[in-house]
Order: C-alpha cells, then sequence, then structure tokens
C-alpha cells in the first residue's frame, strides 16, 4: 500500500525528459498546421464558385425583308428576373438533336419579355438569345427544336462570397 500512494519513484533525469515536449515535434506541427491555414486562404482566394441559372426553350426564327433571323426562346424562372436587366451575360445554348459538344455562345445582351408565364404551377419569363444565322443554317436548327441555356450569374472566389468583396478587375 505505501508503495502506491509514493508518487516519487521516479528519477529526476526520467521526470525531465518526460516533462518536456521535443521542440522538433513542436516545430514539425506548427510548420504542419502554418501550410494547412495557408493552403486554405491560398484556396479561398483563387478556387471559383459559378453560380448559374438553367433554362429550357425552343428556337423561333422571324423573317424579316428575306433575311431570317433565330432566336432561342429560353424560359427563365421568374425569381430571377431581377439579375438580368442592365447585365451583359454569355450564354452557352445546346439544342435538341445535336451532340453535347456542339453549342452556341451568345455574348449578346438578350431580349427580356418580362411578362409571366405559368408551368406546372411555377412562373417563367422570357429570354430571346439572338443565334447567328451561318451558325443555325449549318447546325441546322429547326423550328421549335428543344434548346437549353446556360448562364453564369456570379464567378466569385469563397474568399469574395465570404467578405462580400467584389473581384478585382484583372
Amino acid at each position: 500500500m505505501e508503495n502506491e500512494d509514493n508518487v516519487e519513484l521516479r528519477s529526476e533525469k526520467v521526470r525531465k525528459v518526460i516533462g518536456r515536449i521535443p521542440p522538433l515535434l513542436i516545430r514539425a506541427g506548427t510548420a504542419v498546421i502554418s501550410m494547412l491555414v495557408i493552403g486554405i486562404i491560398w484556396g479561398a482566394t483563387r478556387i471559383h464558385f459559378p453560380v448559374t441559372i438553367n433554362g429550357q426553350g425552343s428556337v423561333h426564327n422571324y423573317e424579316c425583308m428575306d433575311t431570317t433571323f433565330y432566336y432561342a426562346n429560353i424560359d427563365i424562372p421568374y425569381k430571377y428576373l431581377y439579375m438580368f436587366y442592365d447585365q451583359k451575360r454569355i450564354y452557352k445554348v445546346t439544342f435538341e438533336g445535336l451532340p453535347d459538344n456542339v453549342y452556341y455562345t451568345s455574348k449578346d445582351t438578350p431580349k427580356i419579355d418580362a411578362n409571366v408565364k405559368e408551368h406546372d404551377g411555377e412562373k417563367f419569363f422570357t429570354i430571346f438569345v439572338r443565334i447567328d444565322n451561318s451558325w443555325a443554317r449549318q447546325n441546322r436548327l429547326k423550328m421549335n427544336q428543344g434548346a437549353k441555356a446556360i448562364t453564369v450569374i456570379s464567378d466569385k472566389t469563397i474568399w469574395n462570397i465570404v467578405f462580400h468583396k467584389q473581384p478585382s478587375s484583372s
């Protein structure tokens, strides 16, 4: 019983070694944690988090003075209407019947019809994405051919999103 209560069984050298944290372990741990924090900050400032909106519609053509104009009439959920005014966006439009790697990229500002349409209980507005005539003829687009469009609304980094900062123009 006496031996169990005696805490002072170790020599001075053993107590010194046990009571001290090895300096190499401290330096290595600090370095690893620092590298992780730097890596997370670097990733947050470099990795982009795009926010996109998808829509579906169909192809329509309009003839005016012996010229045919092709448009993809795309229905977008109405809750996003405010994001489309006064904003120049790039639209990637894919078409039914064409391979997925064949798509049209429109950089023009589309016309917007803000009238409410309702499909299956959900409300939509329509954008008219102009399609280049030569591209439409080359890919043999037809009236009422299905179309899907995607546009990037925001392409901020995670850092910009968290700290609400505008990306710098570079």
